[in-house]
């Protein structure tokens, strides 16, 4: 879950991983699921995007909340999906979602495992600057971890 504050307005925006109909969980790696997937399953992952976004299309004062859902999946090296932008091709918006949604999936505790650890977390954002993240929000969320010595950030239990 993210919460994003702005314009006097809250959100909750739930951003779940996908399932396949044999319920495999597809784990995205480098833009390409790491297992094969069928076009139904790929349907099922691109429907998550949209859902989210729909939801978020509702909030009219605040239009960049559905495009940034919409877009979070985007890479800055133009790997992600659904539509392979690239840099600043990717609105800001879905820039900043992509690295807290990351952030929150690995943080979170899962059914198939549990939450990473903090120090790993920090590895895989810097490990993903300037491909799957961008630099400038990217360092922001490093600056983040760095500062959050109690690991306060995570989803609580």
């Amino acid at each position: 879950m993210i919460l994003l504050v702005a314009g006097g307005y809250v959100a909750y925006v739930f951003i779940s991983y996908s399932r396949t109909e044999d319920n495999k969980v597809l784990e995205v790696k480098g833009g390409a699921a790491e297992t094969a997937v069928t076009g139904r399953e790929y349907t099922a992952v691109s429907f998550n995007i949209g859902f989210g976004a729909r939801i978020l299309d509702k909030i009219e004062e605040m239009p960049e909340l559905a495009v940034g859902a919409r877009r979070h999946h985007e890479r800055i090296d133009g790997a992600g999906y659904p539509s392979g932008l690239k840099g600043d091709e990717i609105p800001v918006e879905a820039r900043i979602l992509a690295v807290a949604d990351a952030y929150d999936a690995m943080t979170s505790k899962r059914s198939y495992r549990d939450a990473m650890p903090q120090s790993k977390v920090r590895e895989e954002i810097e490990n993903g600057l300037g491909a799957q993240f961008d630099e400038k929000f990217g360092g922001i969320m490093l600056e983040m971890i760095d500062e959050d010595k109690d690991f306060l950030l995570r989803e609580s239990a």
